[in-house]
């Protein structure tokens, strides 16, 4: 009798794993860490970086360098406009964000406009209450995307009017973050501990 529960055990947890895994990669194209999407549409996507125009205009788009910084409904990338050397304007791109939390949490777009790069830099955004997921995901992309701005706008090459930089650094999401572990702690909990 024991042997089967411990069978059901199994059996249940392999479920959970299965259903958490076909979420994860339905919902974000990734499974612990890794992408599933092709190579060729990542390396595409690093090409987008950083583009440059002609008038001391740059436009820093964070899809790449902020990739492992999650809001609550995933990725929140921004494209930061960027006018001889001040933030002119920030711009959300495509997400899966509530609609009503991330508005409210956009709001933190204002603080950042109209400073310069170092400035916008030093400060210091308290989350937006009642959208701190979303409000935590947006100033990471701006800290990510700004200091991207300082390291390449002022060596970049604007021949072509446009930059084909990718980013510098490895920001891949760790299998051993905080959030993989407890993920797994709580799949774990609910298929091993008993029911009822």
């Amino acid at each position: 009798m024991k042997s089967f529960f411990r069978i059901k055990q199994v059996v249940n947890l392999f479920i959970c794993l299965i259903v958490v895994s076909s979420l994860a990669i339905t919902k974000h194209h990734e499974l612990f860490g890794y992408s599933l999407k092709s190579e060729q549409k990542a390396e595409t996507a690093s090409n987008d970086t950083l583009r440059m125009f002609g008038n001391g205009r740059a436009e820093i788009n964070t899809s790449v360098l902020a990739s492992n910084i999650m809001g609550y409904g995933g990725k929140v990338p921004l494209k930061i406009v960027i006018r001889n050397g001040v933030v002119e304007n920030i711009i959300a791109l495509k997400n899966d964000e509530t609609k009503e939390f991330f508005d409210n949490a956009s709001t933190l777009f204002e603080k950042w406009k109209g400073k310069t790069i170092d400035k916008a830099m030093d400060m210091k955004v308290d989350a937006v209450t009642g959208a701190t997921f979303s409000s935590k995901a947006i100033i990471g992309n701006m800290h990510q995307g700004l200091l991207y701005a300082k390291a390449h706008l002022a060596t970049e090459d604007s021949e072509n009017g446009s930059s084909s930089l990718s980013p510098s650094e490895n920001n891949s999401s760790s299998l051993f973050s905080l959030r993989n572990i407890l993920g797994i702690a709580v799949v774990l909990m609910a298929a091993i501990l008993p029911h009822g």
